[in-house]
């Protein structure tokens, strides 16, 4: 059985080619169109990587250390600095591109150098197109790493949650790009409600598109903190609940992307073992490997293997007649293509029930998922305009309101997506079972919006902060003494000095040598206050500023409901229209390829009508010739079938010797990824 991946992508592109040259010859342009078409596909697939999470969580080191950069390749600090989407893919020589991607559709390219991305990606800077407020910038790599070679593209995003809310918006965006999701987090930090609300939107995306298993959880940062177990275990639970999964479905990955780092720069394979990514890159490769199998074999190989059969109908059909000396058979396969030529023309009427059926059960599927997606936005809006305009958080700081109605709206859209693409599903199974035509399910368009709702600018409201300056205590200070008579007034030297000399011996010697004399001692006294103090008084906002506050967000927040309302249903009618065209076009499709072997067989079964026994007998070795190849194409593709199907099976079953995508290898092997890391909800 082929061992690799790569080794099954190149006999299944020989297959596609050799049976693309068979369809020429017999002029089915249809037919070769469809297998062209998915060979296109198989030929230039790529598997796109989103990494995702909250910025400070190690994301762009993490990447940096996949690809073996010792030096960073995307811009790394303790502060948010990818402000843009990122994306590394194959290339022969290593380039930088940054790609401006205007409102009214044009698109300027620039390349740069390395020195530059960070001017670009990087969230202090000031790249191209930031004078247009409407266009979408993105960076571009290639690079000559082995593991990108077989279509691989990782791409980085910027943090969700934190200071700015546009970077939530264009990660979310970025999850439409993704067959699989890395989502980063820190053994020094829970998980946020941002990152948790992001995870649920992340893994109903991915059970929309059929890939839930396409989510990889990695705890960074364990050199930090060694004892992250307990960490983690709680971590996982929480990923669980938000992700739909069970916590013994839902591996989570603990590395250290500094200790690979420290590898990388010194060779010591103590850091590398230490790191933890060996395991992390082993599953990756591994998820990679299963979702490729899946996405870019599947398809050309049904498609050839109904090409082979679409090709030798014909030709089976007319050796049958052949053989046939008494007729029976010719007249029967004569009927059979009348009978199917009805079918087919019955199929392709405008009026056909398909085409009513299909009709009505999408715009059924297009009213329920309006109803679906008005009811939770109904619920939404509810829950935005009481119980959250009640918090003075969202009060004070409006752009966390703006950020958590669109990541609830995102999460409620794709619940309907998720849905959506089930009943559509359904619905292209339906129709295949009455048509009798082996129609496949096209792509069901996920939501395409990062946001539906943009609240105005509001200026924050802080406490007022006052400073209060506290004097110090006071006490008393002695400053020094002198010796007083009976009247009050300083004695003389004569009487002080006598009674100070006693002083010196006692102090009660002092004051008995005193009296005698008729003076006394007096202490000399200042009062004097020690170093005072300021501190800082915190005057609440004003209740009636909150109400004004509160009062000014509902009214938008109530204009703003039917907008997005709007944009959401407008893109629902948008998608579901797109659907049905691709269901009918891929109908149309199947309808056509059958004529088209339809076509090939009625003139070689005509042709067998009039053939003499003799040029019968000549014509059948000239159609054993015709048919082997193409059964051996047949056979070819249920092998490839089969073991596409097994070495499916085996990228989902750790074993040992893990490797990359792209090196020759289908990146299965071990899951010795340790113990698993979760985080826990601020």
């Amino acid at each position: 059985m082929t061992d690799t991946f790569e080794q099954l992508r190149e006999d299944v592109t020989g297959l596609c080619r050799d049976l693309l040259r068979r369809v020429d010859d017999a002029a089915a342009p249809h037919t070769a169109e469809r297998l062209d078409e998915v060979l296109q596909r198989l030929v230039d697939g790529r598997l796109t990587v989103v990494i995702c999470g909250e910025f400070n969580r190690g994301k762009s080191t993490l990447l940096n250390v996949l690809l073996d950069q010792s030096t960073d390749l995307f811009p790394t600090a303790p502060y948010p600095t990818t402000r843009l989407v990122t994306t590394v893919e194959w290339g022969e020589t290593e380039e930088y591109h940054v790609r401006v991607t205007r409102g009214d559709g044009s698109v300027e390219e620039r390349r740069i150098t390395r020195e530059e991305i960070d001017d670009h990606a990087g969230e202090t800077a000031h790249g191209l197109g930031q004078e247009h407020t409407d266009a979408t910038v993105t960076v571009h790599l290639r690079l000559p790493n082995p593991r990108l070679r077989s279509g691989l593209v990782l791409v980085d995003t910027p943090g969700v949650g934190g200071t700015f809310p546009a970077h939530s918006r264009i990660t979310h965006a970025a999850l439409r790009l993704a067959d699989a999701i890395v989502f980063v987090a820190d053994v020094t930090d829970p998980l946020t409600k941002p990152e948790l609300t992001f995870l649920a939107t992340a893994g109903t995306a991915l059970r929309a598109a059929d890939s839930e298993d396409a989510l990889l959880v990695v705890l960074n940062m364990i050199d930090q903190r060694p004892d992250y177990h307990a960490f983690a275990d709680e971590m996982r639970r929480r990923v669980a609940e938000r992700v739909g999964r069970t916590p013994a479905a839902t591996p989570v990955h603990p590395v250290s992307a500094l200790g690979k780092l420290h590898y990388l720069c010194t060779g010591d394979p103590a850091f590398l073992e230490e790191s933890g990514l060996p395991a992390f890159e082993e599953a990756l490769w591994r998820t990679l490997a299963a979702r490729r199998i899946r996405v870019l074999l599947g398809a050309p190989l049904q498609e050839a293997r109904a090409t082979a059969e679409a090709l030798l109908a014909p030709l089976v059909a007319q050796e049958t007649a052949l053989r046939d000396t008494t007729g029976r058979e010719l007249e029967r396969l004569a009927a059979e293509a009348a009978a199917q030529r009805d079918r087919l023309d019955q199929l392709s009427e405008q009026s056909a029930r398909w085409r009513e059926q299909a009709a009505a059960r999408l715009e059924e599927l297009h009213g329920e998922m309006k109803r679906r997606v008005t009811e939770a936005f109904d619920s939404i809006w509810q829950r935005a305009s009481t119980e959250l305009c009640a918090q003075e958080y969202y009060l004070t700081q409006p752009e966390h309101l703006d950020e958590q109605v669109n990541n609830e709206c995102l999460l409620a859209m794709g619940s309907v997506d998720e849905w959506g693409a089930r009943q559509a599903t359904g619905i292209v199974q339906a129709l295949a079972a009455e048509s009798g035509l082996a129609l496949a399910a096209p792509a069901f368009a996920g939501s395409a919006h990062s946001s539906v709702v943009d609240l105005p600018s509001y200026r924050r409201l802080r406490p007022k902060k006052k400073k209060v300056y506290h004097a110090g205590p006071q006490r008393t200070e002695v400053i020094g003494a002198h010796w007083e008579d009976g009247s009050g007034n300083r004695a003389g030297i004569i009487r002080s000095g006598a009674a100070g000399l006693a002083r010196t011996f006692s102090a009660a010697m002092g004051e008995k040598v005193g009296r005698a004399l008729n003076v006394r001692y007096v202490q000399e006294t200042r009062t004097v206050r020690g170093p005072g103090h300021t501190t800082v008084e915190i005057r609440n906002i004003p209740r009636s500023r909150l109400a004004a506050r509160r009062a000014q967000l509902q009214s938008d927040l109530l204009r703003l409901r039917p907008l997005a309302q709007q944009v959401v249903t407008s893109e629902i009618d948008t998608r579901v229209a797109e659907f049905a065209k691709a269901v009918i076009a891929e109908m149309e499709s199947l309808i056509d390829r059958e004529r088209e072997s339809l076509d090939i067989t009625l003139p070689l079964l005509e042709e067998a009508r009039r053939a003499t026994r003799e040029a019968a007998l000549a014509t059948l070795g000239t159609l054993a010739d015709a048919q082997q190849p193409l059964r051996t194409a047949r056979q070819a593709a249920e092998r490839l079938l089969e073991e596409t199907e097994a070495l499916a099976r085996e990228a989902h079953a750790p074993h040992s010797g893990g490797s990359t995508p792209g090196d020759g290898d289908d990146g299965a092997g071990s899951n010795a990824s340790g113990d698993p890391a979760d985080g826990e909800e601020e």
